[in-house]
Order: structure tokens, then C-alpha cells, then sequence
């Protein structure tokens, strides 16, 4: 007997559930977004976080960075 067969099927886990829900082109704009925004925060960290506009932008963005990486989880380009 193999172990998956012991166990069951395993449930998802609630990021699974959310990265199938969302239409293909939703997932596509968040891959692109995941891959993409890492160049502007680096970007932001070059210049300096020397203000908190700058650290709240950088900050907004990283959030930004991990729902797009959420949503676009499951998209093949």
C-alpha cells in the first residue's frame, strides 16, 4: 500500500484553493506582477529608503509582491 493511499487525499491548502478560483488572466497579470515588481523594490532600495514616503511605497509594494506571487502560483506562460 503506498502512503497516499493510506492517508487519503490530502486537503488542499487555502492558497491552492484561492490561485485555482481566479480566471487565467487574473493569474497572468499576477505571475508578470511577481516577476517584475523584485526590479522596482530593488530599485527603491539602491536610492534609499531615506523618507516614508519611500518606505511606505517600498512597503506597499512588497505586500503587492506576495499577492501577485499568491495569484499567479498557478499560472503556466
Amino acid at each position: 500500500m503506498s502512503a497516499q493511499s493510506l492517508l487519503g487525499r490530502l486537503p488542499e491548502r487555502p492558497i491552492d484553493t484561492v490561485a485555482r478560483s481566479v480566471p487565467r488572466s487574473v493569474r497572468m497579470v499576477g505571475f508578470w506582477s511577481a516577476v517584475s515588481l523584485p526590479i522596482v523594490n530593488l530599485g527603491l532600495l539602491v536610492w534609499g529608503l531615506d523618507s516614508t514616503p519611500k518606505t511606505v511605497a517600498f512597503l506597499l509594494l512588497l505586500v503587492w509582491n506576495a499577492l501577485a506571487l499568491v495569484v499567479g502560483k498557478r499560472y503556466e506562460p
